[in-house]
């Protein structure tokens, strides 16, 4: 059994609490965040993802290990609210999950994987676990049925993401919120 400061933990389940949720989003300016980044966003969207090229090419390259089978990973970082209501995540790691059960077409993370995880989370008090990533290796960039459950149930706040990595074609998207929406390119930083 693991336990943690972000859930309860049992041999075969995790409970998670959604501390920002409960709490409200840490206020800092975006300005300040892009600023520091040497990025400029004009104007303001709705919801900013800002993801470091290093941890993009560290997710396709942990894709591209194996293409015949799905792979998955969690991602940690930080949610922030503007003070003009923008909703922005900055992510910091993108933890690779190799013990999972995988096909070309599904990926499921064993209960076994999480300790780990929780090990990254423990390391920076800084980070939370603000997303999740898995391929689709050569079939494109879209969440499935099965991907919208899963942002639905279990990273459903709206500062939450999904990445899609497709390591076949080099490309890859983020969804947010319960909802899985498509964030568009210009809401996605990549410094």
């Amino acid at each position: 059994m693991v336990e943690s400061k972000a859930g309860q933990s049992s041999q075969n389940s995790w409970v998670w609490n959604d501390l920002h949720a409960a709490e409200g989003l840490l206020s800092r300016p975006l300005r300040d965040c892009i600023g520091s980044l040497s990025l400029t966003v004009e104007p303001l969207p709705l919801f900013v993802l800002v993801l470091p090229e290093r941890l993009k090419a560290q997710m396709i390259e942990h894709a591209g290990r194996w293409i015949t089978h799905e792979q998955a990973g969690i991602l940690l970082g930080r949610a922030y609210r503007d003070p003009s209501g923008t909703v922005y995540t900055v992510l910091t790691a993108a933890v690779p999950v190799d013990d999972t059960e995988a096909s070309i077409a599904q990926v499921k993370l064993r209960a076994s994987s999480w300790p780990s995880i929780w090990r990254e989370l423990l390391q920076d008090s800084e980070q939370e676990m603000v997303g999740w990533y898995h391929s689709h290796p050569g079939y494109g960039i879209y969440m499935s049925a099965t991907d919208q459950n899963t942002q639905n149930n279990y990273f459903s706040a709206q500062w939450q993401i999904a990445v899609i990595v497709d390591p076949v074609r080099r490309e890859f998207g983020a969804f947010a919120g319960n909802s899985a929406d498509p964030l568009p390119d210009s809401a996605i930083l990549c410094p």
